[in-house]
């Protein structure tokens, strides 16, 4: 008898702590051992080194879809399709990959640190950026034999990067720099 209610408490003991148990997400970077200065310069749309000047928090309201079911979005009722953010301004000091046209900053999206694999900006420290198009998803209508389509479509903002832990981005260091200096040497003109 002793030993039948050790059976169940355990069991029961297991059963509490496996409903106990939430969903969890974490961040892995597989194959980030093996990123070089070359294969992350060229796998990115934005290396850059700048100042981060300001932070704020964006709010990413992933509705798209639902507007083209036509039902409305309450925040409260679809809490999972807001995602957190962090936005960084950056004044740039020197732009890696000058095909690209940027103004004297850009705003680099991450997440908020942790599981979301957010990289960890502070203000007034200079960084090297390594970033690529932030997109989001609209609804486009097309009009086709007086029928109208609507479809989602990934649409890049203007000046909005995105960057994570998983990227090459890091504090300017003198070694990474020569590195892409090197790098854009040896890249032709166009």
């Amino acid at each position: 008898m002793k030993n039948s209610f050790g059976n169940i408490f355990s069991i029961l003991t297991c059963l509490l702590l496996l409903s106990a148990a939430t969903e969890s997400f974490a961040c892995t970077c597989a194959g980030k051992d093996k990123l070089t200065t070359e294969n992350g310069y060229a796998s990115v749309n934005v290396v850059v080194k700048g100042t981060v000047i300001s932070v704020s928090d964006y709010n990413y309201y992933d509705t798209a879809g639902l507007s083209l079911t036509g039902l409305k979005f309450d925040p409260k009722l679809y809490t999972y399709m807001i995602r957190k953010y962090k936005a960084y301004r950056i004044a740039i000091t020197n732009n890696f990959k000058p095909e690209l046209s940027l103004s004297d900053t850009l705003t680099v999206i991450t997440g908020q640190g942790g599981g979301d694999c957010g990289f960890e900006f502070e203000i007034g420290k200079e960084y090297i950026v390594y970033s690529d198009r932030w997109t989001e998803r609209e609804i486009v209508e097309s009009i086709r034999k007086r029928r109208t389509k609507r479809s989602l479509k990934e649409v890049a903002r203007e000046n909005v990067f995105y960057t994570d832990i998983c990227s090459l981005t890091q504090e300017a260091n003198a070694t990474e720099l020569k590195k892409l200096e090197s790098i854009k040497l040896k890249k032709p003109s166009r």
